[in-house]
Order: structure tokens, then sequence, then C-alpha cells
């Protein structure tokens, strides 16, 4: 018996966990069957998938196989969440849906919601590991901004959370049913604006990009966020498919700066845009761990965007001649 846990959308890993939960071996009974009972996880407020694998072996040594999947709730009703845009200007209020619904996807009234907004952001100490190595080490610093309790509806109902700073912001919302079993959903986001937190510090060269969508069209604009380990830095910016179609320097002031693109005709299919980050020497200060504190630095980042054109989108609509055939 293997188990697929879908990810925390508040964790940073968004990938599901799947383990195995169970083995063993018997004999089928005269009418070809085998009972075998499964011990199922308790708890979660999220779905877990469990898929159910059998081999069967005869006296000659053949064997057939064959599987069967089956979802199990955490709940009798789940909370459900719909985000407007993924960048909002901090300062503005969030806006977003909140309901309850039944498995079926069925809303279901008068079923108690408790809403949470963390504004998140990371402090990073320098350890020192084997020898004269030092890494970076990051701790989670997650501040509640906002909450709210209430009741569900017949349809979604429309709510609002003040932004009062920039930054990464989760919101999750838990329901707990008459059972007293609980399930949730979350979404995530960015508020814009200056004074954006610290992100985690990587002690690679990599940085991440996030694009507000991955697909555009010629004649928009393509908007991404840098999450950057520094306050001030020099960045070359770039779109690339097998040859650089467009290049750039700009001065990023802050941790969280936003690019702006326009979207060229030529980018179509798709681009590459990368970020190149460059720090240079401010100081020559050599600090009690013997590290120099000043020392130039460069980071990348690269991300996809695909560009598709209304134009280039073929509409395909087939009608037969006749609604019912007969053989022959």
């Amino acid at each position: 018996v293997d188990e697929v846990e879908p990810a925390d959308p508040r964790a940073r890993s968004r990938r599901p966990v799947a383990e195995a939960r169970q083995a063993g071996q018997g004999l089928l009974s005269p009418i070809g069957l085998l009972s075998v009972d499964a011990l199922l996880r308790g708890g979660g407020t999220s779905p877990r998938l469990y898929t159910f694998e059998a081999e069967i072996q005869t006296a000659d040594k053949q064997a057939v196989a064959n599987r069967a999947t089956k979802l199990v709730h955490p709940a009798a009703a789940y909370a459900a969440l719909k985000r407007g845009r993924y960048f909002v200007d901090s300062g503005t209020p969030l806006s977003f849906l909140v309901a309850a619904v039944t498995p079926e996807g069925a809303y279901l009234p008068a079923q108690g919601l408790d809403l949470r907004l963390y504004r998140r952001t990371w402090k990073t100490a320098m350890r020192r590991g084997l020898g004269e190595a030092y890494r970076h080490e990051n701790t989670v610093v997650d501040e509640e901004v906002w909450k709210a309790s209430l009741r569900s509806g017949t349809a979604p109902l429309a709510q609002s959370a003040p932004l009062p700073s920039p930054g990464y912001h989760i919101l999750p919302d838990t329901l707990r049913d008459a059972a007293g079993r609980e399930s949730a959903a979350a979404f995530d986001f960015y508020a814009l604006g200056e004074g954006a937190g610290a992100w985690w510090f990587s002690d690679g060269d990599r940085i991440e990009l996030t694009p507000e969508r991955e697909t555009v069209k010629p004649g928009e604009s393509v908007r991404f966020l840098v999450k950057s380990p520094w306050e001030k830095c020099r960045a070359l910016i770039t779109v690339e498919r097998g040859r650089v179609l467009h290049q750039e320097w700009r001065d990023f002031k802050g941790y969280l700066p936003m690019v702006e693109l326009p979207v060229r005709p030529e980018w179509v299919p798709n681009v590459i845009i990368g970020v190149v980050l460059m720090k240079g020497r401010e100081t020559f200060e050599v600090g009690a761990d013997h590290l120099d504190k000043g020392v130039p630095v460069v980071k990348l980042g690269y991300t996809g965007i695909s560009v598709v054109p209304d134009a280039a989108r073929l509409g395909t609509e087939i009608t037969p001649a006749r609604a019912v055939y007969e053989p022959g």
C-alpha cells in the first residue's frame, strides 16, 4: 500500500510526498480471494491518495499484477479559497473568495472558517561547518498580520484583508467538520513595494525568479520578481533563445525588485529570461569569523516564459453528417 500526500502550500517544497505504508503476502482462498486490512494514517488537513498493488504468482511461476487507487478525504467538507492576482500592491486590500464545499463540489453553508494571513521573512546567520568552511543557516519567521472567523454561505463570500507591508504572504483557511476533523486550503502571493523583508540566503550562486504569468502574448508585458539576497546590487537582464535577444542593465534596490519587459513578436514561441546580480566590493573589513565581509559576489537565476499569439491558435470543429450511425 503506497500513500501520496499533497504538498502543503505553506511549505517551501510543493512536491507531493509518497511513501510505502504496508506490505505483505498471503494465500488465495479456494475461490481466488484474499482479504487484506490496510491501516490508513489519521489526521492531516489534506486528502491522501492510496494505491493498492497486488501480484499473484501461480504454482508454475507465472505472475499477473494489478493496482487500484482510493482517495481518502480528511473531513466531510473542504475549505476553499480563490486568489485574485499573484502580485498585489502593498497598502491596498487583498481581495479573495472563501467557501466551504463537500467532496462532490457542492457549496456547504453555515460552516465555521478560520482565516489567517502571515507575512514570511527569513533570518540568516553564518554557521561554521567542517574545517574552515562556513554556511548560511536560514530560519523562517511567520508574522501574523490579520485573522478572521466567519460562516460559509450558499455561494463564495467576498473577503478582503489589509496589506500593511510588502513581501511574501501566505493565507491559510481551516475548516472543522461536525466530527472534529479538519481540512485546510491556502494560497500564497507577493505584496509589492519598498521595504520587503530579506529572503533565504543560499550558499550557492543561484537566485529565484518568480513570474506573474508563465504564458503571455506579443504586445503584453511580462512581469517577474527577483528574490535578491542584497538590499542594493547591479543587475544584468537578458532574454535568450539560442542567442541573446535582449539585454539591459539595471540598479536594484530592495530585496524584492520587480522587472517588467514588453513582449516582442520575435519571442514566439518561448524565451528564457535570465538575471545576473553583481555586488562589488564595499569594504575590506574582515570579521571575527575571519571572513571577508566585502568580497565581490555574483548570483544568477533563470525562468522560462511561453509566448503564444492568438493568430497561432487553430480552432478545430468536427460536425458529423448524421447524429446516429448503424453497423454497415
